[in-house]
């Protein structure tokens, strides 16, 4: 537990190492200043698993995906997994780093915990036991409302039936359905590309490759590279404070760049 909480507050967890919550205090490298553990280039994010699976099944999961990691991989994430429905919608309203849920067709409705207190936040469309219905309604209707509560989230699901049959009943919710046949590295791949096509902004990329082009220098402070602020005596830490970049997009020219 004090692992647990030590990796929470300095978000030691965020390079995408993991950690065995069952190993001893031992395994957290003390000596290391805790901005230090919590340095990464990359940025990071959740995928929530649903399934009622043991921990042995949980650990595999986890390892497996990790597998498939490159050093060019643009995101790192790591999963949640839950087991039932209640347990889903109760993760997608109160951790803000869920980007994509992968269901699977074995999850159970009510929490396994006393989840009283966070009652209200749990929508299951009726009081009828979702157990009662079919699997496939039970996917249906956790997608729906996963996408009532976080629209933006990618919902993947996996089945052990023929995949053709699935995608012409279920919702259009889901981004893809996988079978199990596939592996985890088709799911690797659509996850990072599903948040890849959201953390795109081309507006942004194109202003900052335009601020790496060589540029004539004229006396101007908006196209002289911030000499004018780099080389004052006075105001030199306006250039500590915002960057320099800040000042190599800026151009006053009224022809060629975006027009």
């Amino acid at each position: 537990m004090t692992k647990a909480n030590r990796a929470l507050v300095t978000e030691s967890y965020l390079d995408g190492q993991g950690w065995d919550p069952g190993a001893g205090d031992d395994a957290y490298d003390h000596e290391t200043r805790p901005a230090a553990q919590a340095r990464t280039d990359r940025p990071y994010f959740e995928v929530l698993v649903v399934e009622d699976m043991t921990d042995e099944q949980e650990r595999s999961l986890r390892e497996e995906l990790r597998r498939w990691r490159r050093p060019d991989d643009s995101f790192v994430y790591e999963i949640v997994v839950v087991p039932s429905f209640d347990d889903a919608l109760m993760a997608a309203r109160l951790n803000f780093r869920l980007q994509a849920c992968v269901a699977r067709r074995r999850f159970t409705h009510r929490s396994r915990h006393d989840s009283a207190p966070l009652a209200r936040f749990v929508y299951s469309g009726g009081s009828a036991d979702l157990m009662e219905r079919s699997p496939d309604d039970r996917a249906q209707l956790l997608a729906r409302s996963l996408a009532r509560i976080r629209p933006e989230l990618d919902l993947y699901l996996m089945t052990e039936i023929a995949v053709e049959d699935m995608a012409g009943r279920l919702s259009h919710h889901y981004r893809r359905i996988f079978h199990v046949r596939e592996g985890s590295l088709e799911l690797h791949l659509s996850i990072l590309d599903g948040v890849s096509a959201r953390y795109r902004a081309p507006f942004f990329g194109a202003l900052r490759s335009y601020s790496q082009r060589p540029t004539g220098v004229f006396h101007a402070l908006p196209i002289s590279h911030a000499k004018s602020i780099l080389n004052s005596h006075w105001i030199r830490d306006m250039a500590d404070f915002y960057g320099l970049d800040i000042f190599l997009a800026e151009t006053s020219a009224t022809s060629g760049g975006f027009d």
